[in-house]
């Protein structure tokens, strides 16, 4: 059930081959803990319309959301969090070279109740 949303600026250099982007991220998701690959899904959002800071139009930004079942220890939430954070370091380096990225990760839970 994890879900992957990517949202970026459309300021940023990389062109985003989703495909490759999200079966790495996938991988590296099922080989960090008991998740099931067949239940991932992801998506990415472009974003034309921004504010970030002062306006300046090299900030550029990209953040990535991980939606999990509640349940999972905090630890193993850290170290996905961790591992996905460098990940995404790699992936979008020339945007942090040449750009003011800010680049943010949240993992967030939900409820096992509400989730259908």
């Amino acid at each position: 059930m994890p879900h992957f949303v990517l949202e970026c600026s459309d300021n940023i250099v990389e062109t985003i081959d989703t495909k490759e982007l999200f079966a790495a991220l996938h991988e590296l998701l099922i080989s960090s803990g008991p998740f099931n690959l067949h239940e991932i899904k992801s998506r990415v959002l472009r974003h034309k319309e921004y504010f970030i800071a002062d306006g300046a139009p090299e900030k550029a930004f990209v953040h990535l959301t991980l939606c999990i079942l509640q349940g999972r220890e905090i630890g193993l939430q850290k170290t996905v969090g961790n591992k996905v954070l460098e990940f995404l370091k790699e992936q979008f380096r020339s945007s942090a070279e040449t750009l003011e990225l800010a680049l943010s990760l949240e993992i967030r839970e939900m409820s096992r109740e509400t989730y259908f």
